[in-house]
């Protein structure tokens, strides 16, 4: 139970973070990865984009570099 309840808080702050994120599709991003534990392929898909577009990835490098900041 102690355990469930640290990861619903870390869940909370994560989602707060990712909320704060000013670009659209960075957030969109960030949502997809880490509230809904999507897949690159998975996200690629939803965005309309190919699994192995560059522009994808950095979006995502970027949102989890602002994550850190936002969380640390």
């Amino acid at each position: 139970p102690e355990q469930e309840m640290v990861r619903y808080e870390n869940i909370a702050s994560i989602r707060k973070a990712i909320q704060s994120i000013s670009n659209d599709k960075i957030r969109r991003i960030m949502t997809y990865r880490f509230i809904d534990e999507l897949s690159f392929k998975e996200i690629a898909e939803l965005e309309g984009v190919s699994e192995d577009c560059s522009t994808l990835r950095v979006h995502s490098k970027r949102g989890q570099k602002i994550l850190a900041e936002l969380l640390s």
